[in-house]
């Protein structure tokens, strides 16, 4: 929904009430809180708030950041688990309020950035989903292998290009010459 304070023609005491649930803030977000656990395994663990879209970030140096590959959604607790042996692992929590979406499902299938792709195949295929731009775009080639994201099988990997299916054996049982 897009507010323009324009269009509101009501005087008196009655607009801030009006605008009120509009320019509330968002609700506050945990931090994060992280246990060990065996063999280099750590959780993740944090409080959601209602109508957020999350996702997690690492990088190894602070400067070059990924996505892990899932998306949450919504109030309650969130535990993610993940596996470092490096001597330095950094994540960060990013998320947006989305008072439209009322699913993890419709969370994971909305394009946050125009470009028509969902925000879970973005994450998994290693784009940032909140840029639709450049690399990350649909037209763009993430990987350089030559195959734009939206068309290539795995974007974040240049050894997999466009998907290619050839049928030998056609479901009649009739063989292709």
């Amino acid at each position: 929904m897009n507010f323009s304070p324009t269009r509101f023609t009501v005087t008196g005491l009655v607009l801030p009430a009006l605008l009120l649930p509009v320019l509330a803030d968002p609700a506050p977000q945990s931090q994060i809180s992280f246990t060990s656990g065996s063999s280099n395994t750590w959780n993740a663990d944090f409080i959601g708030a209602e109508h957020r879209v999350y996702t997690i970030q690492w990088s190894l140096d602070l400067v070059n950041w990924q996505y892990f590959p899932f998306v949450d959604f919504g109030e309650g607790l969130h535990s993610w688990g993940f596996t470092s042996s490096s001597d330095k692992f950094f994540i960060r929590l990013r998320y947006l309020d989305d008072p439209e979406i009322e699913s993890l499902g419709e969370a994971m299938q909305t394009s946050y950035d125009g470009t028509g792709l969902p925000l879970e195949w973005k994450v998994k295929n290693g784009l940032d989903p909140f840029n639709g731009t450049g690399a990350n775009g649909p037209t763009g080639d993430l990987d350089g292998d030559g195959i734009a994201n939206q068309h290539d099988a795995r974007p974040n990997d240049d050894a997999t290009g466009a998907v290619s299916i050839t049928i030998n054996t056609p479901a009649n049982g009739t063989t292709i010459p």
